[in-house]
């Protein structure tokens, strides 16, 4: 194979022979000569780079109709067996790519923007490879085969003057950083990094699109005593990279082939790699991971540090959150057995809960966990499964129909749902209709309130919680939602029913969308822009703003005394202490912290796990604390098929991957702790429910 990443090449990239393809299926069209990249060289300029002196490129169907790939495959063994490049490239056939083929020449570019370019051996083989990639592209963009007289609009699908070059796609405006080190790839096989290239150059550069003009960053990988580039990848949350002082290292992932059409995780994962840099110095280390940190935050932003006017202690708040040597929240305490653990165990649900439809065209969508009971309630298109859920596993009692007394008995689907009243209650909120909160009450399984127009002020509400962390055990009548530029208190005794609110400015872009209370009745508010905002009540400005990372947070909890705040993206979890280690030792929901916001803790999973343990992309589902009378110990969450669980202990203690993995046999929808018993969790599965225990 090849150096670099070590591996052997997937067999479902490889150009398949007659045989292996299904009955009636021939091989399309090919054609033989040389590709090229476009690298960016040391001074930022972009150039060109020859993957494969000698290749052969097909147009191949996949198994999804009316969609192809083209594949790139090396034909020069001498040059395979030493190239830091994969022996086969495949890339989607799609409009997005803006294929350009003219003379014997055929451009496009990836779904990463970077640029490629095809140059043919052959005029007469050129020419026939663009009409079968024409064919592909049609049926890709019209989900059909080209009738014989639109040939003429096919063609023209790809013609071009000449290729693109990357040069005059992207600008670059110059290197923010450059250090030297050693280049090691993870070897899952005896879990170890080995080394592939001894002393190498990276370089992170700022760069702009010209068609949108976003801003961009690439970090590059040249060899040191050449000059000549490795790879190059664009700064985003793809990398899940991660920065060890210890060892003075950054880790992190590689997509082999982002240009592939992955349909499922599976195949995702057999595209990446696990790199790893060791820099020489600890000067060196601390640059490359500031530098890091500012790229990723005006990537996610779109904007620079300077164009949001951050104050200083804001921008240190938010390089600080790539640090893995973090003081301690907490003082350990002796006598408490606390090790880092990553098993991966597969899982079987214990028994299929059963209720369960799998051929009625839904999928199970949302989970609540009661407090006061054993039950569980499960969302499912219009309906909703109501399970036993205990040691013994989940056993399904009965379905309820969400039904709108108020519109002559119409059914819809729930956008939100949140247990109430002793749990003896269900808020609900119609996802067609965000002016309408209704109220199911659970033991009659029936809505019997609903509460829109003029009583609600025809307000959206497009979530909603509790007043206070464990107010579902008590009759209060109150609740917290909230849209995205409002936050409200709600009663539905009163007259105004809207009896506190909040409103931001169209302008202030406060993209509110999720909150969480403390027991005491303080708010945490996180918006899509990734900040948190800090009340101790509605009405009022936020004591604290605590700036985001730019990432879109999709869930967040808190622990009962305020003191933490578990913030939940697709990438990763953040921790944050609202306790200001000053001499006043003031709560953020109280006072601002200012100057003195602790740094935030991230919580990923390791890249090498990633790998290992083949988990593709990572997309979290909301994490939650264990909830109950004791303190929070755990963190769960999920992505794709596997539960992941922190020791919360471990991570106050700057442990921040003391977890653990659980890998089941389908996607996981959602997950919660069972009430007091942070060893039980409750799985949604897309079509089953069961109960895990903790391990």
């Amino acid at each position: 194979m090849n150096r670099l990443f070590g591996l052997g090449n997937p067999p479902a990239y490889g150009v398949p022979a007659e045989d292996e393809l299904p009955a009636g299926e021939k091989p399309s069209t090919n054609a033989d000569g040389s590709l090229y990249i476009s690298l960016p060289k040391k001074d930022g300029v972009m150039q060109q780079t020859c993957m494969y002196t000698s290749c052969r490129a097909i147009v191949r169907p996949t198994a999804k109709q009316h969609a192809f790939e083209l594949v790139v495959s090396n034909t020069d063994e001498d040059d395979a067996a030493s190239s830091v490049y994969p022996s086969d490239s495949v890339f989607a056939i799609e409009q997005s790519a803006r294929f350009e083929c003219a003379d014997t020449q055929c451009g496009w570019s990836d779904r990463t923007t970077k640029r490629y370019s095809l140059d043919f051996d052959d005029a007469s083989a050129a020419s026939k490879f663009f009409d079968a990639l024409a064919t592909a592209l049609f049926e890709a963009i019209h989900s059909r085969e080209p009738r014989p007289d639109e040939e003429g609009d096919m063609r023209q699908l790809v013609s071009g003057q000449k290729a693109e070059r990357p040069s005059e796609i992207l600008v670059t405006s110059g290197e923010l950083l450059r250090v030297s080190g050693e280049l090691f790839n993870f070897n899952t096989t005896n879990d170890t990094f080995e080394t592939i290239i001894p002393s190498v150059v990276v370089t992170i550069n700022s760069a702009i699109a010209k068609e949108d003009r976003s801003r961009a960053y690439m970090m590059s990988v040249f060899q040191e005593d050449t000059g000549d580039a490795v790879f190059e990848c664009e700064v985003n949350n793809d990398m899940n990279a991660q920065f060890y002082a210890r060892t003075l290292s950054m880790v992190w992932m590689l997509n082999r082939f982002d240009e592939a059409d992955t349909e499922t995780q599976e195949c995702d994962s057999n595209n990446q790699v696990c790199l790893s840099i060791v820099v020489e110095s600890a000067e060196d280390f601390v640059s490359m991971r500031n530098q890091y940190s500012v790229c990723l935050f005006e990537v996610n932003h779109q904007a620079s540090m300077e164009d949001l006017k951050l104050k200083e202690y804001d921008r240190e708040y938010i390089i600080q959150s790539e640090r893995d040597d973090v003081e301690p929240m907490e003082i350990e305490e002796s006598g408490e057995e606390d090790e880092d653990r990553r098993v991966l165990e597969d899982e079987r649900p214990q028994s299929r809960a059963g209720g369960l439809d799998e051929n009625d065209g839904m999928a199970n969508s949302q989970l609540a966990v009661s407090a006061s009971s054993d039950r569980t309630f499960v969302v499912r298109g219009n309906q909703m499964g109501v399970f036993q859920t205990g040691d013994d596993g989940a056993k399904f009692k009965t379905t309820v129909r969400f039904k709108d007394p108020s519109g002559n008995g119409r059914s819809f689907l729930p956008s939100n749902i949140l247990l109430h009243e002793q749990d003896k209650s269900m808020l609900v909120l119609d996802s067609q209709d965000p002016t309408k909160m209704m109220r199911m009450d659970l033991e009659r399984g029936e809505i019997v309130d609903t509460w829109s127009g003029p009583l609600t002020k025809n307000t959206p509400v497009h979530a909603v919680h509790r007043v206070a962390k464990y107010s579902n055990l008590t009759d209060t009548k109150e609740f917290v939602g909230l849209n995205k530029n409002q936050l409200l208190r709600m009663d539905p005794r009163t007259r105004e029913f809207i009896v506190q609110s909040k409103k931001y400015a169209a302008s202030t872009r406060a993209k509110l969308g999720c909150v969480a209370t403390t027991g005491s009745g303080h708010l945490a508010v996180a918006s899509e822009n990734g900040d948190v905002r800090l009340y101790d009540q509605i009405g009022k400005n936020a004591k604290t703003h605590l700036p985001g990372l730019g990432d879109n947070i999709i869930g967040i909890d808190v622990s009962e005394d305020g003191k933490y705040i578990l913030a939940t993206t697709a990438k990763y979890l953040v921790i944050i202490n609202t306790v200001v280690q000053a001499e006043s030792q003031h709560s953020g929901f109280l006072k601002s912290m200012g100057k003195h916001k602790p740094a935030p803790r991230k919580l990923v999973i390791k890249p090498e796990d990633i790998h290992k343990n083949r988990m593709g992309e990572i997309n979290f589902t909301p994490a939650h604390f264990n909830t109950g009378s004791s303190l929070e110990r755990s963190i769960v969450t999920s992505t794709g098929p596997f539960i992941v669980t922190w020791n919360f202990r471990s991570v106050k203690l700057g442990k921040l991957h003391n977890y653990n993995i659980t890998r089941y046999m389908d996607n996981i929808v959602a997950d919660d702790f069972a009430y007091n018993d942070d060893g039980r969790i409750v799985v949604t599965l897309p079509n089953d429910v069961t109960v895990a225990r903790k391990r």
